[in-house]
């Protein structure tokens, strides 16, 4: 027997080049498959499927191809149509040389629901054998077009339909006459109702871990409780994407009530107070500047480590820079000074100290108006 299996369906498909998620015709034709199986779950796209010259008994499983238009069964083992009532694209289905009798005519019913169902083949089975075969069909199904190839001309369906009710109490009368109950026989599933209400198959152990044995049941019920986990996944994922995106769920918490600084502390500058700054080359190369314009009013209560004490005459500054390279002689420079628009006087003092921790030196730059104005303490 062959199973149909992912890899059977793939080198079937390398017209599509082994694409399943986008599959819309395979032919699995002349396999000996004996159960139609997976189908629903990786094909969902197919449009035509060929399943003729195997060993299939049943109709199962093809509920969730809703773009299904030609299903080919020709030369099988089945009994009864079923199981095709959520098939609502199907149009042209083919059931030649099958094993469907009399009583399986009753079964025909089941295909009332779909209604662009045009073209039905049942040659060759025992039921075309029956003296009211063909209107019993036509009149069952009037959205029929074709039977057996045969077209059908408006007149024939509704003299088939006025048939129908004298053909269908014959047809009871002669299955009870061979022992055969007719309602039974009438009787068809749909796997589309009942393939979503599955038993749960397992137990817990002690431990509380979940114990199920290996079956088909177990697999839907895994697979689905994958789905809910991974939804759930998906769900968090794109709800911490909106979060990130919505800048009104951003809150920035500033920090407050820094710790005392203790003599002979590193301060580091994280500019935690956002100051504008530029930090580039002096003129001549000798030294890096970093140029900071603070307010008046604002350095004290910002984030940033530097130490500050501002009167109305004096602004005090420490801070430690490092050089960027032991080997290079270079001197930081951090030039301080009020922004433009900050009334006041303001001194303004340049920090300098090499790699090489030299002593402080202080001195007035002639570069800024604003600190050529300072006075040097």
């Amino acid at each position: 027997m062959t199973r149909i299996t992912e890899d059977l369906v793939r080198k079937r498909a390398e017209h599509n080049d082994g694409i399943l998620a986008t599959l819309e015709e395979v032919s699995l034709h002349q396999l000996n498959i004996e159960k139609i199986e997976l189908l629903g779950h990786m094909c969902k796209h197919l449009r035509i499927l060929y399943f003729q010259s195997n060993l299939i008994a049943r109709l199962e499983n093809l509920h969730k191809l809703k773009e299904l238009e030609y299903l080919n069964m020709a030369v099988n083992n089945l009994t009864k149509i079923q199981n095709l009532q959520r098939c609502e694209s199907l149009q042209k289905l083919d059931l030649t040389v099958n094993f469907l009798d009399k009583a399986g005519l009753l079964s025909v019913q089941s295909l009332q629901h779909n209604d662009h169902l045009a073209d039905l083949y049942l040659l060759g089975n025992p039921c075309a054998e029956w003296h009211g075969y063909r209107p019993f069909i036509v009149g069952t199904l009037p959205q029929l077009r074709k039977l057996d190839g045969q077209q059908i001309p408006p007149s024939e369906g509704i003299a088939a339909r006025q048939m129908l009710p004298g053909l269908l109490q014959q047809l009871r009368q002669e299955l009870l006459a061979e022992g055969i109950d007719p309602d039974k026989a009438a009787q068809v599933e749909d796997d589309s109702v009942t393939s979503d209400d599955i038993a749960e198959t397992g137990y817990r152990d002690e431990s509380g871990e979940m114990r199920r044995p290996w079956c088909p049941a177990t697999r839907i019920l895994e697979h689905r409780e994958s789905q809910a986990q991974e939804a759930e996944a998906e769900s968090r994922r794109k709800a911490q994407q909106q979060s990130y995106c919505n800048p009104d769920d951003i809150k920035t918490q500033l920090r407050e009530d820094f710790p005392a600084i203790q003599e002979g502390e590193d301060i580091r500058q994280k500019n935690e107070g956002k100051w504008e700054f530029t930090l580039q080359d002096s003129a001549n190369g000798a030294a890096v500047e970093l140029d900071v314009e603070i307010g008046r009013d604002g350095c004290c209560s910002c984030a940033c480590r530097v130490r500050c004490g501002l009167t109305a005459a004096k602004l005090s500054v420490a801070l430690l820079l490092v050089t960027c390279c032991s080997q290079c002689p270079r001197r930081i420079y951090l030039v301080l000074h009020p922004t433009l628009h900050t009334p006041g006087p303001v001194q303004a003092y340049q920090h300098m100290i090499d790699h090489q921790r030299c002593p402080q030196k202080f001195s007035q730059s002639a570069e800024c108006p604003k600190r050529a104005q300072a006075t040097q303490e």
